[in-house]
């Protein structure tokens, strides 16, 4: 807890970690984040807009707009064509569901990146 009696960020992730019913809605909710974040940064680095990325897909600006925002529960078949249009290859990885008490070890690692910024990375492995 800070002075004040607000609980810190850390704090609030621990907590909600530590509810199964959290971890399970965050398991559902977050692979439509992770496709959303994908989409928009590799969009970007191509230059290009949701029309034109529209077009490469063969399918229509809405229906980007919705997939970017996250409002569309898109077909498989679009997200092939999209990742086309993206000069990607679409990847499929189903992992087992490791619940936090399975954790065995936890370390935390410094790793230097060529600007001399840092990054944190906190790894995690199951036994």
């Amino acid at each position: 807890m800070t002075k004040q009696g607000l609980i810190s960020s850390d704090e609030l992730d621990q907590k909600f970690n530590e509810d199964p019913e959290f971890r399970k809605a965050d398991r559902k909710i977050r692979p439509y984040y992770d496709l959303v974040v994908e989409i928009i940064n590799q969009r970007v680095r191509l230059g290009l807009s949701q029309k034109e990325l529209a077009e490469k897909a063969k399918t229509h600006q809405s229906r980007i707009s919705k997939i970017e925002s996250a409002e569309l529960d898109v077909r498989l078949s679009t997200l092939i064509e999209i990742a086309e249009a993206l000069e990607c290859e679409l990847e499929i990885c189903l992992s087992p569901i490791v619940e936090p008490e399975q954790v065995k070890y936890f370390f935390t690692s410094t790793v230097e990146v060529q600007d001399a910024s840092k990054i944190n990375m906190n790894v995690k492995y199951a036994l």
